[in-house]
């Protein structure tokens, strides 16, 4: 969620300021998007990681 302010506030998004179609923020709302989708991504890949490279068996002495 910070990817996402920190891309509208660069744009000069305050709150309330309209992002739907035809507005002149739309495509910063666009880009804010993709940046949270991108974020969720790297945090799924970050998680799965560790998990990942932990597939080996260990067998009691």
């Amino acid at each position: 969620m910070t990817g996402f302010f920190c891309v509208l506030t660069k744009a000069d998004w305050t709150l309330g300021d309209p992002t739907g179609p035809g507005q002149p923020l739309h495509h910063a709302y666009q880009q804010a998007t993709t940046m949270t989708f991108l974020g969720m991504i790297a945090g799924r890949d970050r998680g799965q990681g560790g998990a990942a490279g932990n597939h080996h068996i260990t067998f009691p002495n």
